[in-house]
């Protein structure tokens, strides 16, 4: 089975392939990585800067980590709001103490926005595919 297998709509529908789920697993460490990278690192910016930028990158990469989360893991959404709201509670703790950088209420709403996405976005993907 390849990586483009495990992106076929039946794997987000019906239960992945420990395969799949292996690869959702990689994907999910490496994703949380480089957003840890991001957020503590001093002055690293991705992407075009407008207002409110900050907050649009942090509703879409929780979008992406809930969503690696959510396959890779299987676990109920109470569970996955649980640990995804820690890992962005968690970032605004530590940037609290990084030179340069700030911690921000509004950025943990933006990290439960992307959640919140995350977990539509599954529940649609159900919905309408496993007729």
């Amino acid at each position: 089975m390849s990586f483009l297998d495990c992106l076929h709509i039946k794997n987000l529908v019906t239960k992945p392939s420990a395969h799949c789920r292996n690869l959702y697993k990689i994907l999910f460490w490496l994703t949380l990585i480089v957003i840890f990278y991001l957020a503590f690192a001093p002055n690293v910016s991705v992407g075009p800067e407008f207002e409110n930028a900050d907050k649009y990158k942090h509703t879409l990469a929780f979008f992406v980590l809930t969503n690696l989360f959510i396959y890779a893991y299987e676990k109920g959404f109470k569970l996955v709001w649980f640990w995804m709201l820690f890992i962005g509670i968690f970032i605004e703790v530590v940037q609290h103490f990084i030179p340069n950088r700030e911690s921000s209420f509004f950025d943990i709403l933006a990290d439960g926005t992307g959640i919140f996405l995350a977990t539509i976005f599954k529940l649609y993907i159900e919905k309408s595919y496993k007729k």
